[in-house]
């Protein structure tokens, strides 16, 4: 006598989200476990507002100010650097090695509100600080609207 198997749609579904999950992580994955290095966005940053900046925090550990260029076009804020190790150690002497060593490059899309012609940069304990005043806000402007001569002789 033949056994019916029951469907169990929610089985499949996990089935199917682990073997892609398995593909992407053979896909992207490199030896060290790491994430593909193209993914990579960029060194990490805050950026918040205060009363009258946009304030942009990245911090650059192991990198020195003068290797590292910040350009703006537009509203597009790019960041590129380069940092370099001290020492030379032979891969297979590491035990972990998370260090990322090479060049970076981070694109930031500004704030409408930010002002990138006054921008000012700088460097203290390996953190970029960018400061971008904040643009005068347009006030509306009140036209009063007149009634042409004519039309008013015409009442």
């Amino acid at each position: 006598m033949t056994m019916l198997e029951h469907f169990d749609p929610v089985r499949e579904v996990v089935s199917l989200r682990d073997r892609i999950n398995r593909l992407f992580d053979e896909t992207f994955t490199w030896p060290r476990g790491e994430i593909f290095p193209a993914f990579r966005e960029g060194p990490a940053i805050d950026m918040y507002e205060t009363e009258d900046t946009v304030k942009i925090k990245m911090p650059l550990p192991g990198v020195k100010p003068e290797e590292v260029e910040v350009t703006v076009t537009g509203n597009k804020l790019m960041v590129k650097g380069e940092r370099y190790s001290e020492e030379e150690v032979k891969e297979e002497k590491f035990y972990r090695h998370e260090l990322y060593y090479g060049s970076f490059a981070r694109s930031i899309t500004l704030p409408e509100i930010a002002d990138a012609a006054k921008a000012e940069a700088s460097f203290e304990n390996g953190i970029l600080t960018l400061n971008f005043p904040k643009i005068a806000e347009v006030q509306p402007k009140r036209i009063e609207v007149k009634l042409e001569k004519a039309l008013e002789a015409g009442k």
